[in-house]
């Protein structure tokens, strides 16, 4: 017979179980928080990325390089789909919404238009906006 009182058996069995259970969740949680960190880490690249393109833009569409304006606008739309997109959608659904069919299709759609200059400086602005208030939670989510 074993000498211990079965209460005492029934505490270490309880605290060795939570102890297993507790490292097992701590493990899984700091291994999302490293597959979130370098997909935060893609995102903020791309979004930075975007920032330059849509610079890039306006300064090509006030050339009248219509060619390489109308390039970079897919582009524009092409970079944010994907990683950049999913981090944004995930943490500032506002700003995606907003910003998915902007930098999709009514940017490219204004340049095929040959819109005023103004115009594409006002939705190349909204868009910055856009990008830096999403950009800034994504920095939260740290």
């Amino acid at each position: 017979m074993n000498s211990r009182p079965v209460w005492l058996r029934q505490t270490c069995f309880l605290v060795v179980t939570l102890f297993v259970a507790f490292s097992l969740v701590a493990s899984s949680s700091a291994q999302q928080r490293g597959i979130a960190k370098e997909g935060r880490e893609a995102a903020e690249a791309k979004l930075r990325e975007i920032h330059k393109a849509l610079d890039a833009l306006v300064a090509a569409y006030k050339a009248g390089n219509m060619d390489e304006a109308s390039k970079l606008a897919m582009q524009i739309g092409d970079l944010y789909e994907g990683q950049a997109e999913g981090v944004v959608a995930k943490v500032a659904a506002a700003e995606n919404r907003q910003l998915d069919p902007l930098l999709e299709a009514t940017i490219p759609a204004k340049v095929r238009e040959r819109v005023a200059v103004a115009e594409l400086e006002r939705l190349v602005k909204r868009a910055h906006t856009l990008l830096d208030a999403a950009h800034k939670k994504i920095e939260a989510t740290e």
